[in-house]
């Protein structure tokens, strides 16, 4: 399963899909390139409403017109997730890096 199965949440634990309680899940931004031949973009549309469905953090999406599945951040995408990981507040929020 994916978001609320049982094979994250353990056990018997309650789907949040299904009225249970919100996951505790930290925010998310996800960033899509339109041009992304690999990952749909309705596939990534579609993991933000679930996200916005069983977590009680915030899910955000930001979709690059020109950018493919790998891309540079430029500047202007840099300073939105800054934005991003300022607006939730946590001092303690970590930016790693991920390698291709």
């Amino acid at each position: 399963r994916f978001v609320g199965g049982s094979e994250i949440v353990g056990g018997d634990a309650v789907d949040p899909r299904h009225g249970g309680p919100k996951l505790p899940l930290p925010p998310i931004l996800l960033v899509h390139g339109r041009m992304d031949c690999v990952v749909p973009t309705p596939q990534s549309l579609r993991l933000l409403h679930v996200l916005r469905n069983v977590s009680a953090s915030a899910a955000e999406i930001r979709l690059l017109p020109r950018a493919g599945h790998f891309f540079e951040p430029e500047p202007p995408l840099i300073r939105t997730m800054l934005r991003f990981i300022e607006q939730q507040g946590d001092s303690t929020t970590q930016i790693l890096p991920v390698a291709p």
